[in-house]
């Protein structure tokens, strides 16, 4: 690579790109050729704070990664400014405090303040065009929004204007498809591409299945796949050496996280609810419940239904599969960090009623009914654990690492988008 230092920019809309996208990061900061830029701005009326994610702090003094948000830039109006700073306090406030009027009137804020700035975030090509004049990136990564118009007033003015400036923009999928379906919950929550030519120079998705439903999608972009890049082999032993604390739970010989799908994906809320209050009621096992981390809110039972269960919302899902020793899912694409880490994983068939990657058994052991599932948790309490539940190596070399034995799924993306880059520049 040259000696010229060049810019890097990644867009970010919410925690679950910032979870995805890290490990590529950290990869471009490794290399002295780049400057490495994260940028949240605002998208579907909200922005998330840039502090967010848990390892921001270590990406920061480890590797002189600049996180900022659109909103701190001086050249951004000053109520929007004024605005998001007390925004931010109000949230960091929500994190310790739950349950009671306190918490009622700090959420009461925190919404009345965004709908406060919503106006400025459907049209606000001004102020944005003033800071456009600042920025030089050589390249820009976002998520598939780039090809959605209409999400963020921030990447329809931004984007073109940056492009028109000499940058080349890449998308990276934020998720990892583990249905069969298109459209899991029946209709389209992923609007199919208007734009009749393509906006990427390449559109990063995880895996081959996951390539023919986006394909579908967004036909105009060049679709690659570059596996996953959340699941990066170095970047999960760095989370789990360096970043992630193992959650403060009961520790018991069977430690079971149940991570919980969107309800409207096939999920049978009645078989969840059965299992949670059985296995929450099984005397020698621990049990935590993760609900959907976009915005899911586990209302649905009671205390007393869930018995020592413990609802985990707040804690970070890689500090729960470092805690447990069993990882159940019904169709949760964070269960592939378990997989990596070589943990006993379970797929709830019984509780999904959509066909998904896991049914055929390759990836996990598949449970069909609660009982089943009961028996075999007994047995891992007398018996321990052996090598049933843990992935089949191919299927995570190919579904989860992209076909890459070596499951450097970061280098796999840089490695393209820096051969990609230097065309680029050949047509300049």
């Amino acid at each position: 690579m040259s000696t010229v230092n060049k810019e890097i920019v990644f867009f970010i809309r919410a925690y679950n790109d910032i979870d995805i996208q890290l490990s590529l990061i950290r990869e471009f900061a490794l290399d002295d050729a780049y400057l490495v830029r994260v940028i949240f701005y605002p998208a579907d009326g909200f922005i998330t704070h840039h502090d967010a994610h848990e390892a921001t702090q270590y990406m920061r003094e480890e590797y002189n990664v600049i996180f900022e948000s659109l909103l701190h830039n001086p050249k951004a109006p000053f109520i929007l400014r004024r605005l998001y700073a007390v925004q931010n306090k109000i949230r960091n406030k929500r994190k310790y405090i739950r349950g009671d009027l306190r918490a009622l009137f700090l959420k009461v804020g925190d919404v009345l303040i965004s709908k406060i700035m919503r106006p400025y975030f459907a049209k606000s090509e001004p102020w944005l065009l003033k800071i456009s004049k600042t920025w030089n990136p050589a390249i820009i990564v976002t998520d598939e929004i780039q090809f959605q118009p209409n999400r963020s007033c921030v990447i329809d003015f931004l984007l073109p204007a940056l492009k028109a400036k000499g940058a080349a923009t890449y998308a990276i999928l934020t998720g990892h498809r583990v249905y069969k379906d298109v459209y899991p919950s029946g209709e389209p929550e992923d609007p199919a591409q208007k734009n009749k030519h393509q906006v990427a120079r390449l559109y990063f998705v995880p895996s081959e299945h996951n390539k023919e439903i986006y394909t579908h999608l967004f036909p105009s972009e060049n679709i690659v796949v570059g596996g996953n890049l959340r699941m990066d082999k170095a970047w999960i032993e760095t989370l789990s050496s360096r970043i992630i604390n193992t959650a403060e739970l009961p520790e018991k010989k069977v430690k079971i996280v149940m991570m919980l799908s969107k309800m409207n994906y096939g999920v049978e809320a009645q078989n969840i609810k059965d299992t949670i209050k059985i296995l929450g009621a099984m005397p020698n096992i621990a049990l935590a419940v993760k609900p959907h981390t976009r915005g899911m809110k586990f209302d649905f039972m009671s205390d007393d239904e869930i018995g020592h269960a413990h609802i985990v919302d707040k804690i970070p899902s890689s500090a729960l599969i470092e805690w447990g020793n069993v990882i159940l899912m019904t169709g949760s694409s964070i269960v592939f960090h378990a997989m990596v880490m070589n943990k006993h994983t379970g797929f709830l068939k019984y509780c999904q009623n959509l066909e998904t990657i896991f049914d055929d058994g390759r990836a996990c052991t598949v449970y069909n009914s609660l009982t089943e599932l009961q028996q075999a948790i007994k047995k891992l309490d007398t018996d321990g654990f052996g090598d049933e539940g843990r992935a089949d190596p191919s299927f995570v070399k190919h579904e989860v690492h992209g076909g890459f034995d070596h499951g450097q799924t970061a280098k796999n993306h840089k490695d393209m988008i820096e051969t990609d880059y230097a065309k680029f520049l050949a047509t300049q």
